[in-house]
């Protein structure tokens, strides 16, 4: 589907030279829920044994948050933000939340008049403060904040929308910037699905050109195509795709058609849980392409050996070989992520150009081996955000 037939304003050409323009979201109130209870929202399920409030999480995220943003900054890169966006966008903002809020309206009658009187009310208050309202949900409302929260969640899981936006920080992941303009992901994870609507309402769906969706194989077998901005790539004209359990063989087709529009050449990897769903994290989360490897610069890429192994790569007519093989093939140097830190994220790091990396302080093992290979390493903390199941790279989108 083409979404924009005009000059597009946002855009991305290669994530291997330093970007101009960075979208970012902050933590906000709306994470409370997952950090509560993380098993059901697809964060760390450590967090049931954080022994502090869920304000003290906030704080610290915001306080990390700060931290990156202050650095990304400092290497002279433009950040933009969501909520900045979406606030010149109030009655679009209004518009979309009386859309969703309509089609609860039959799914909502059987919880009975108390919750009945609780959701409406929630939605009163959202429509007061369109922007705040959006990504707070329903929690919006004192009413149904008040809930138990067994309650709230039969709710969400009923409705699937109108939620708090715990993960909107991954600004990564609800959208895809292509040289040719933005693309509308498709989340696989239930409670991240308004994530792509929202970010279109903030960067203007004049600026898409293409929007996600599923697939049919043999007249009426759908086949669907969820995909993350952290599954694709670009480096070099050439456009790297992840292929998760999650994401299936729906996605394909739709990849040649990103392919075809943005003029680019197409390299498929198959990620290890295509083959293993045990290998999917906790809480939903699906294993990204940029948990595997990051390309760092034209000959550079910093990966999971292991991991990359594990992975199938389909690229033109070539026969089938493992990521690791494409990679020695492709890039003058291989940067190691350690087992032991691949799993704290090692491979999500920000190309910041220059030869330089924005990682994380906690990736010591991965940080030095980038040093000895002559790369540039900016080390933040970030242990709170990280425990949402993401790293840097995730947190900021490349779109310009």
């Amino acid at each position: 589907m083409v979404m924009s037939k005009n000059p597009v304003k946002y855009s991305c050409r290669t994530e291997t030279e330093k970007p101009k323009i960075l979208l970012a979201s902050a933590p906000s109130k709306a994470c409370y829920l997952a950090v509560e209870h993380p098993d059901d929202w697809g964060f760390d399920p450590s967090l049931k044994e954080y022994q502090h409030s869920s304000q003290k999480w906030l704080d610290d995220a915001v306080t990390e948050h700060n931290k990156m943003v202050e650095t990304v900054k400092g290497q002279g890169i433009e950040v933009l933000y969501v909520e900045h966006l979406l606030g010149q966008r109030e009655a679009e903002c209004r518009d979309y939340v009386s859309r969703e809020f309509k089609k609860t309206e039959a799914r909502i009658e059987g919880f009975g008049r108390k919750i009945e009187n609780a959701i409406h009310a929630s939605y009163e208050k959202m429509l007061e403060s369109p922007v705040d309202g959006l990504l707070l949900g329903l929690e919006a409302g004192k009413s149904f904040e008040k809930l138990s929260y067994e309650t709230k969640l039969k709710v969400y899981r009923s409705i699937k929308t109108l939620m708090p936006q715990n993960s909107l920080y991954f600004t990564q992941d609800p959208v895809i910037s292509t040289p040719s303009g933005l693309v509308k992901s498709k989340m696989a994870m239930w409670d991240r699905k308004q994530e792509p609507d929202i970010l279109q309402l903030a960067l203007g769906k004049e600026n898409y050109m293409h929007e996600l969706k599923n697939t049919t194989e043999g007249g009426d077998v759908t086949m669907f195509s969820y995909v993350h901005g952290g599954d694709i790539f670009f480096a070099d004209s050439i456009m790297l795709l992840g292929i998760s359990a999650l994401s299936g063989r729906g996605i394909e087709k739709e990849a040649e058609n990103l392919k075809d529009k943005a003029k680019l050449n197409l390299v498929k990897f198959y990620v290890p849980d295509f083959f293993d769903q045990s290998l999917q994290y906790a809480g939903g989360n699906v294993m990204h392409l940029d948990t595997l490897f990051m390309p760092l610069s034209d000959i550079a890429l910093l990966g999971n050996r292991r991991m990359m192994k594990e992975t199938a790569v389909r690229e033109h007519g070539k026969p089938i070989r493992d990521a690791y093989s494409w990679a020695q093939g492709k890039f003058e140097r291989f940067v190691e992520v350690p087992d032991d830190e691949h799993l704290k994220w090692g491979a999500n790091v920000l190309p910041v150009g220059d030869n330089t990396v924005i990682s994380s302080e906690h990736l010591t093992k991965t940080n030095s081996n980038l040093e000895k290979a002559g790369i540039t390493v900016i080390a933040i903390p970030n242990p709170t955000l990280t425990s949402g199941y993401g790293s840097i790279h995730c947190m900021v989108a490349h779109i310009g």
